[in-house]
This record gives C-alpha cells, sequence and structure tokens, in this order.
C-alpha cells in the first residue's frame, strides 16, 4: 500500500509547530517565558489562596467524588478496540490496540481531567477559572466541566488557532467560556507581544503567560492547566520498565495517514508516534 504525503506545509504547519517556528520570533518567546515567570513569581506575594496548579496528594489512592463519576458516565468507558486492518497491513504478529476517547462531548480524552479540575474547583468556591489553549481541545474540554458545574470560563487561544479554527471557538462559546485571541491587548504579556510584533501569530507559550498572569493578579481567579505528561508513564520510564523513541514529525504523520487509511479514524498528532512506530514491530 503506497501512502503519498498531503502538503502539510505549503502555508506552514496547521497543526502550529512549524508556523511557529518560522514565524514566533526567538526574542518573543524569550521575552513570553519571561513574563511567565513574572506572573508565577507574583503568586507568592499576592495572596496565598490563589493557585496555578492544582494540589497534589501523598495517599496512594484517591477515590473519585461522585459527581465527577456521574459526569463521566456521559460517554465512559470508552471502547479498546484491536486495529486488525493496521495489523494486517503491517503483517505484525503483535496485536495492536488503540483506546478511543472521540466519543466524548469535547472529542478527545481531555474532559478526563478538565471535569475533575472543574468540580475541585467548585468545593473550593472558586467562582471564575482561566486557562490557555493551543488548538482548542483543552479550552473545549475546560469550557465543558466549567458549564456543569456553573462556573465561569476564560480561554487565551493561540492567535493563529483562534483565526483558523473558528468552530472550536464556537464550541468553547457554546459551553458558555469567553474566548480571547493570544496575544491579546488585556494582559501585560499580551500587550508587550503585540507592541514588538502587531501581527504575532502568538504561541502556547505566550497564552500561558496571559492565563498565569490573569490567575496571579486576580484573587477571584483560579489557573486551570492541561497535564500532559503523564506521570505514571514518566516514572515507569525512570524506573527503566521502557524506553522513549523521538520520531520524526513527517514520519509521525505518514503513520497517521497510514492509520486512517485502514482503521478508517483520522487521529490527532498527539497518538501519531506511536502509529509511526506501530510499523517497525
Amino acid at each position: 500500500m503506497a501512502l503519498s504525503l498531503p502538503n502539510l506545509y505549503a502555508k506552514g504547519d496547521a497543526y502550529g509547530t512549524k508556523y511557529f517556528e518560522t514565524k514566533t520570533k526567538p526574542s518573543q518567546l524569550k521575552l513570553a517565558f519571561s513574563c511567565r515567570a513574572r506572573a508565577k513569581a507574583a503568586l507568592s506575594t499576592h495572596s496565598s489562596s490563589v493557585e496555578v496548579l492544582p494540589g497534589g496528594s501523598v495517599d496512594q489512592f484517591i477515590d473519585i467524588p461522585e459527581e465527577v463519576l456521574d459526569v463521566y458516565n456521559l460517554w465512559r468507558p470508552t471502547p479498546l478496540i484491536r486495529a486488525k486492518r493496521l495489523e494486517k497491513l503491517l503483517d505484525t504478529p503483535a496485536r495492536i490496540y488503540y483506546k478511543y476517547e472521540g466519543g466524548s462531548p469535547a472529542g478527545s480524552h481531555k474532559p478526563n481531567s478538565a471535569v475533575p479540575q472543574a468540580w475541585y474547583n467548585k468545593m473550593e468556591s472558586v467562582k471564575n477559572v482561566v486557562t490557555e489553549t493551543g488548538a482548542g481541545q483543552w479550552g473545549s474540554a475546560l469550557s465543558f466541566a466549567c458549564s456543569l458545574f456553573g462556573l465561569n470560563c476564560e480561554v487565551w487561544q493561540v492567535r493563529a488557532s483562534f483565526d483558523q479554527k473558528p468552530y472550536r471557538k464556537m464550541m468553547m462559546q457554546t459551553w458558555g467560556a469567553k474566548v480571547h485571541p493570544s496575544p491579546s491587548d488585556l494582559t501585560e504579556a499580551g500587550r508587550t507581544i503585540l507592541q514588538m510584533d502587531p501581527s504575532s501569530p502568538g504561541s502556547l507559550g505566550i497564552a500561558i503567560s496571559e492565563a498565569v498572569e490573569v490567575a496571579a493578579m486576580n484573587a477571584d481567579f483560579q489557573g486551570s492547566r492541561y497535564h500532559g505528561m503523564a506521570p505514571l508513564i514518566s516514572h515507569v520510564y525512570e524506573l527503566g520498565f521502557m524506553e522513549a523513541i523521538s520520531i520524526p514529525q513527517i514520519e509521525c504523520f505518514k503513520g497517521a495517514i497510514q492509520f486512517a487509511r485502514t482503521e478508517g479514524l483520522i487521529p490527532a498528532p498527539e497518538p501519531t508516534h506511536a502509529m509511526a512506530l506501530s510499523g517497525k514491530l
């Protein structure tokens, strides 16, 4: 089965990485990280009650609250599917399985984290939650979760995605969120970037800077973040029970196309690394 890769980079990578590499100046990124650091530092002096990241626990097991389980029942459990057609194409003795999370209201696995974050914020009597989003999946998930628990949600979305993906913005707004393009003129971090480049396409780092600044400077706002690196997977890697492999981006997208043309589902960029590796089993 011969595969031809679509012209992903005709106008910059639609997923953001290549686009930001060519459009976001190093000086802007350095400034964004500087603003983010200053905003975080302000947390310790502005209000002891403000937390940008949810707290941890030393307990080995933590029960999932009933209210969270009730929401999970809207789409969970999610199916574990064997990719038999992909196995046949690859002519591999391996059994390949994938967990399909596209049936959630927001269309990804991210409500799994957003729902309990929103619930715990409600339990702490928080009224306003602020966050950042790139393509809009996390922003959609948190907007959905906040709508269920009566919280106000404010999202800073990377400018390029804000313009390119209007339907993601509409999803967030449908769930009641207020969505801003980042960089914006509403924060010091955003204004500084815009002074340097009024047409800046933004970046996730800049959006994080703006969201953190709002949470740090307003006692009635709580910051919320998507936890992209699974602690258990990281721990297993540190213990030496598994290895991590870096795969080039183009190879990942080829794996995604191969998966889509056998299993029928068009994957998000993140799992394409595993799909590319499956061809080497």
